[in-house]
Formats: C-alpha cells, sequence, structure tokens
C-alpha cells in the first residue's frame, strides 16, 4: 500500500515548484501574499477602529505605504493610546511584512539580473539579424575567415554581419578575435554558445533569415566528419525550416563521409575536401614556382577575384573572339545556368549561348565591362610572337621530407603530372611508412616509390640525402603536433636545406607546407624556400569565396582536375620575344594560338606596382594594353589544358 504524503510536505513541493518557474513566478506570488497581508491589516485596524476617520479603502492604502516605508506612520493613535496593544500589533504586522516583502522583490530581482547577465554571456538569446553569415564550429581559420568577409565587405563598401556559434565560452571566443583579428570596420562578429545539432541552439543563430552557413570541422574530434553529417541533418531535416533552399559550405576530410554528407544536404550543400584541396595544390605546386600565389591572389578578396556574368552581347560569338571583349578583366571560361556545367578554356572556335554566364578575373563585378572592340582594333604586334615547341618530359628524382594524413593523396596526385620512370623517395621518422605506402600507392604508374624512417631535423641525414641529384623537393608539416612545435621543425629543415644549396651549388625547388600564416613570412625573409602552402589559410580563403558564391566550388574542382584545364607558369620566351616591349594582348593572342588563355604573368625580379615582395613578381589580370618587357626567368600564368610541364 501506497504511503500518504503529509499536507506540509504537499504544500512544500508546491511551493518548490512555484520557485522553480523563476523570478516572474517569485513576484507573483509575492505580489498575491503581499495584498494579503495588506489587507488583513487593514481589516485588523478597521475592526479596531485605530482611525475613525478613514474608510476601508483608505485602510488598504495606508498600509499599502507602510509596507513598502518601513519607517512611516499609517494610522494616528488617539491621545495617549500609543503603547496601546490595539496600535502596537498592526504596526508589528505592517514593519515585519514590510520587511519581508522588501528583501524578497530586491533578492528575486538581484537573482533575475544576475541569471540574465549569465544567461548573455554564455551567449544564449536570439540573433536578430537578416542576411548575414553563419559559421557553425571553431577552428584555427576562423580568424582568416572573418578577416577576408571584413576585407570584402569594406571593399564594397556594405556592412555586413557574421555570426559564430561554438562550444567555446562567448566572451572566450569574442576575447580571441579581438586579438587575432582587431578591428572590422564593415563587419559586425556576434558569438554564440551552443551545439550545431540542436535544434533549440540552432534557432538561436536565425539560420532562416541567413544568407550563408559554414560549417567548420570541430577541433579535438574523434570523428569530425560524422559530427558534420549531423548538423546538416539538422539543419536540413528541421520540420520548421524555411522553404528556400540554403547555402552551406562544409568542410570535411573523408571522401566517403563527403558522399553521404551530399546525399544528405542535396543541392544545398557544398562539400570541401580540404585534405584532398591542399594535396592537389602542392601537387601542382611542386614544380611551378609560384603557383601557390596565384592560388591566393585568386582566393583573397583584395586584388582580383573570379565572378560570373550574364553578357547577352556575347551570344553567338566564339571563345576566341570574347578573349579580346575584355580590357581590364580576363575571361576563363562559361556557367551554363540550365545544366550548372562549368567549362574552362573552351575550344576556341566555341560559340557562346544564350544560357551561358560568362567566367572571368576582375577587380569586381562591376569592372567586366565590354570594351566594344574586337582582335583587329589593337595594335597586336604578331612579329613578337613567337612559336617555340615545349621542352620534352623527362623523368624526375623528387624528394618527399616529412609525414602526414595528405601523403598518399599527394603522391596520388603527383603521379598526374610527372613522367614515366621517375623516382619520388619518401623520408620521414615513422616506422609504419614503408607498408603504408605499399598499400595505398599500389596505383601509381609513372613513378618508383621508396621510404626511409629517419629524422628529417637531423643536418647528417640531409647531407647523406642530398648526395643524389633530387630536382624537386616537397616539405611536408606535422599534424599531430601544436602548431607552432610543428612550423618550428619545417623552419629547422629549411634552414638547413638553404645552407645546403649555398655550399654545394646545387639546384633544386623547395615547396613547403606550413599551418601558420606568421611562419611563412618569417621563412619567407629568410629566403629559404621556393614555394609555400600554407595549408589552414587556402582553406579558409576558399571557404570564404564559396560562402559568396558556392559554384566557384566547381571552377576550382575544374582547375584541380588532371582532365581538364590547369594553371600553369610557362616561360615567357615559348610565347613572346624577350627584351622587348610587348602588350599584354599580344601575349594572349600568342596564347590563344595554342589554345591556351594567359591570365598574368610572373616577374622573377618581383619589381612589380612598387611593392615587390608583396605580390612574389606575379600580376593576375593586368591591363591589356600594358607593356612589359619579358626575361629569359620571366613566365606567362595560363589556363591549359592537362600536361605534364617541364
Amino acid at each position: 500500500m501506497m504511503k500518504e504524503n503529509t499536507f506540509s510536505q504537499k504544500l512544500r513541493y508546491t511551493a518548490d515548484n512555484f520557485i522553480s518557474k523563476g523570478s516572474v513566478s517569485i513576484l507573483l506570488g509575492l505580489g498575491i501574499i503581499s495584498m494579503g497581508g495588506i489587507l488583513i491589516v487593514a481589516l485588523v485596524s478597521l475592526a479596531m477602529n485605530m482611525d475613525p476617520s478613514k474608510s476601508f479603502f483608505d485602510m488598504i492604502w495606508m498600509s499599502l505605504m507602510a509596507t513598502f516605508q518601513s519607517n512611516s506612520v499609517p494610522f494616528t493613535p488617539a491621545q495617549g493610546n500609543e503603547e496601546a496593544i490595539a496600535y502596537i500589533i498592526p504596526m508589528l504586522l505592517v514593519t515585519f511584512l514590510g520587511f519581508l516583502v522588501v528583501s524578497i522583490v530586491i533578492g528575486a530581482v538581484s537573482n533575475g539580473l544576475e541569471r540574465k547577465i549569465e544567461s548573455l554571456r554564455k551567449g544564449k538569446s536570439l540573433v536578430v539579424e537578416k542576411n548575414h553569415f553563419v559559421i557553425l564550429g571553431w577552428s584555427e581559420q576562423i580568424f582568416t575567415i572573418i578577416s577576408e568577409l571584413g576585407m570584402h565587405a569594406k571593399e564594397i563598401n556594405e556592412k555586413h554581419c557574421v555570426v559564430i556559434m561554438g562550444d567555446k565560452d562567448k566572451v572566450e571566443m569574442e576575447d580571441e578575435i579581438k586579438t587575432k583579428v582587431g578591428h572590422t570596420e564593415k563587419l559586425r562578429v556576434v558569438c554564440r554558445n551552443g551545439n550545431a545539432i540542436e535544434h533549440a541552439d540552432l534557432k538561436i543563430v536565425n539560420l532562416d533569415n541567413s544568407r550563408s552557413i559554414i560549417l567548420l570541422t570541430p577541433d579535438g574530434t574523434e570523428d569530425p566528419d560524422s559530427q558534420v553529417i549531423k548538423t546538416i541533418l539538422a539543419i536540413t531535416k528541421n520540420q520548421n525550416r524555411r522553404k528556400e533552399p540554403y547555402s552551406i559550405i562544409a568542410e570535411m576530410r573523408d571522401a566517403k563521409k563527403a558522399a553521404l554528407a551530399k546525399i544528405v544536404g542535396k543541392d544545398e550543400v557544398e562539400i570541401i575536401l580540404i585534405r584532398d584541396f591542399v594535396s592537389k595544390i602542392i601537387a601542382q605546386t611542386y614544380r611551378q614556382k609560384g603557383l601557390s600565389v596565384v592560388y591566393t591572389e585568386l582566393l583573397e578578396y583584395t586584388g582580383t577575384e573570379i565572378y560570373f556574368k550574364n553578357e547577352p552581347a556575347l551570344i553567338g560569338q566564339t571563345f576566341k573572339d570574347i578573349l579580346f571583349k575584355y580590357e581590364h578583366s580576363s575571361v576563363l571560361g562559361v556557367f551554363n545556368s540550365i545544366t550548372k556545367k562549368i567549362i574552362l578554356n573552351l575550344p576556341m572556335d566555341s560559340i557562346f549561348g544564350k544560357d551561358d554566364q560568362l567566367i572571368a578575373i576582375s577587380e569586381g563585378e562591376h569592372s567586366i565591362l565590354l570594351s566594344g572592340k574586337n582582335e583587329s582594333d589593337y595594335n597586336i604586334e604578331k612579329n613578337l610572337i613567337v612559336d617555340f615547341p615545349e621542352s620534352p618530359f623527362l623523368p624526375e628524382k623528387i624528394l618527399i621530407l616529412g609525414w602526414n594524413s595528405k601523403i598518399i593523396r599527394i603522391i596520388n596526385e603527383l603521379d598526374n603530372y610527372t613522367s614515366a620512370k621517375s623516382e619520388l623517395l619518401v623520408v620521414a621518422n615513422f616506422s609504419d611508412g614503408k607498408e603504408i605506402l605499399k598499400k595505398d600507392c599500389n596505383k601509381i604508374k609513372n613513378m618508383n616509390i621508396e621510404f626511409t624512417c629517419a629524422d628529417t631535423t637531423e643536418r647528417s641525414v640531409l647531407d647523406r640525402l642530398l648526395e643524389k641529384p633530387y630536382s624537386h623537393l616537397i616539405l611536408l608539416c606535422d599534424e599531430d603536433q601544436d602548431i607552432q612545435v610543428a612550423d618550428s621543425k619545417t623552419m629547422v629543415t629549411l634552414l638547413h636545406l638553404r645552407d645546403i644549396k649555398d655550399k654545394t651549388g646545387k639546384h633544386f625547388s623547395i615547396v613547403s607546407e606550413m599551418r601558420d600564416i606568421r611562419n611563412r613570412n618569417l621563412a619567407e625573409e629568410a629566403d629559404a624556400v621556393d614555394d609555400f602552402v600554407v595549408s589552414g589559410s587556402l582553406i579558409s580563403l576558399y571557404i570564404t569565396q564559396l560562402s559568396e558564391n558556392r559554384y566557384l566550388n566547381a571552377v576550382f574542382e575544374d582547375l584541380f582536375d588532371p582532365n581538364g584545364s590547369e594553371i600553369y607558369l610557362k616561360s615567357a620566351s615559348n610565347f613572346v620575344k624577350l627584351n622587348t616591349d610587348v602588350s599584354f594582348f599580344t601575349v594572349l593572342k600568342a596564347a590563344a594560338d595554342k589554345g591556351q588563355v594567359a591570365i598574368g604573368y610572373k616577374i622573377e625580379n618581383k619589381i612589380v606596382n612598387d611593392n615587390p615582395e608583396k605580390n612574389h613578381g606575379i600580376v593576375i589580370n593586368p591591363f591589356k594594353t600594358d607593356k612589359i618587357k619579358f626575361t629569359e626567368q620571366d613566365c606567362i600564368i595560363l589556363l591549359a589544358p592537362h600536361q605534364v610541364v617541364s
């Protein structure tokens, strides 16, 4: 038989439930108790006929005033009756009630304000914004993304807002952003604390009014890709979501899980495979000095960017004719608005259709302006064009120093850019390296792969390795260590390699991966390397660009696809005569005659635009009428069909 609860237990339980509802319930209950007490005091005073001149409502009003002003005297006793019990009892009741009411009110209000301030500090209040960027997750990449979005807002002179939801304290996030990013003139940053797979937390960042949603792989998570997939599910399958499709940019690591994420998110999601992205850049950069700078220039909001534009006036014209229609923009290809297909560097006789959009590099969409001229209207110096055959493809020796999660992808990509019978040696302080390479690189066709286990920071190891004539070196950064520790080890190896080059006179290119842009700058000051790939920075720039135009993902996928057209830096001597002034229209013509698109140039002495160190001698999208005097060391930057570069 069940035991019956006592009346006091039931009363206490009811009071607990009532108080737990918050400050509003406490104040409401207090008001009811106070009014009851005031009513009792008024009735007692009236019954004792303390002041015959006052009515019942007067008694209520005076009791109310005495309750909240304990030093006030509500009733005036008859002369000589100040000590009478009939006067003392009501006064004691009023005084004690006043103390009780005022103390509880102060406590309730104080606790309510404290909870509200704590809630605001934790970042749990609703974001009331429209057309804002939402970033879900927290990583080192967030600082570059914020900087670039702020730069873009300043460039177009519009105010933007970015809302960040992470699993860190709101104040801590804000402090880190202020320290590492500083003031952003046209960009407001709002931080919120929450879990991206919780519908209640997602509601806080106001996704339905957002412009773009960025999903970052969370730091310190054992399976970050699964977390991203669950977040995509929480966003897209929410029953209360908006009808219009979201624009979601999600970074992931595993291609198989990325395919699942695409099934879940469908057309609302663009997936960035961050390891593949960096691996492909390293594979293309290792023998083309300056290529990583070209990609950085295209991805940054300062300078030139890639834009899509409707141009009805181009309908019916050939791709080769279109190349010469713009003086201040460089044409890359077309985007079909119906099929959503992107084609870069079309066959020169391809016709621009009514459903096509132009893909071009320019300083801004407003600067993509038709010149109103044709190729024949420009003074193209055909006598300065040369048709010099490119060098034959030769086998080469490549050395990879270091090991990280991208190495298998890098090696498989390298196989697309090397000649048959090339040799690759991987040296890393990793005991299982030989077995992993044998297992995961068994489809390599053009390279013979060997592995040596050794510490690449040791000078004796490097001296012994470089007794052989390697043409290209790739230095990978450790992902399992702290960023600064890993970059420091890379820097040590770089300085040793530079010293070996200086002392032996050997010639080999060095491409190094770094994780922190500041360390890249230090290494460049030491002139220790030919090219850098700062993995985190490039990914952040890429994410930022896709947040503005998701179709750019297809553009870069085409650039990284060995079966499509890619960016190359080729000797200027293959296209025009050297040591004489030549317009870039002439360079464009020389490239177009070979089925390639010239989009810029690289001057080896780095004297460009009065700021030589900023762009490493690289100019993207120059004015076509500009005159340049090329030397033997200078290059033309081109969009060309895939080939093995010599």
